[in-house]
């Protein structure tokens, strides 16, 4: 808990912004995360299109997982219970909440973290190239595990740039 305190303290000394201001653009963040995944779900006909994207848009909230806690293991079990179609579409989702919310993330957040929207991208495409609706899951599983290991990366050197200031202000 303490690494993410100090992540977010090192966010808000970046981008010089209040707490509220960062809350606000998180909250953005996730109100185009729940769009994107509404648009997606109504186009694809699932029934409470609504209140999926609502879970989908909350959990985007969340610090390192974001919205793949949820469209990860649901395209994977709906692969393997053989709706390929779903699954696919699930993926693609994904990465356009994904691509979007990192392009739109340094404009309102101030600052940029994650993969690259163009890296993950091309992934997606090579994999479905290679391996159709099945490539498709194993890029957007690529994927997720890549954010979460970026995000893991920052948070801890925003730990350890905390911890090497607060030794300088105490000498």
């Amino acid at each position: 808990m303490k690494y993410l305190k100090d992540y977010y303290l090192e966010i808000l000394r970046r981008t010089k912004k209040s707490k509220e201001e960062l809350i606000l653009a998180y909250g953005l963040r996730a109100l185009g995360v729940f769009m994107i995944s509404l648009i997606g779900f109504m186009i694809m006909g699932l029934h409470y299109s609504f209140l999926k994207a609502l879970l989908i848009g909350v959990c985007s909230f969340l610090p390192l997982i974001g919205q793949g806690i949820v469209l990860v293991p649901w395209s994977i079990l709906r692969l393997f219970g053989g709706e390929w179609t779903i699954a696919g579409r699930l993926s693609l989702v994904y990465l356009l909440s994904l691509c979007i919310a990192s392009i739109a993330e340094p404009y309102y957040i101030g600052t940029d973290k994650g993969i690259r929207p163009i890296i993950a991208f091309v992934l997606y495409l090579f994999f479905y190239f290679i391996g159709f609706v099945k490539g498709a899951v194993i890029a957007m599983c690529l994927i997720f595990i890549g954010k979460i290991l970026l995000e893991t990366v920052d948070i801890q050197n925003a730990h350890r740039r905390r911890k090497i200031r607060q030794s300088r202000e105490t000498l």
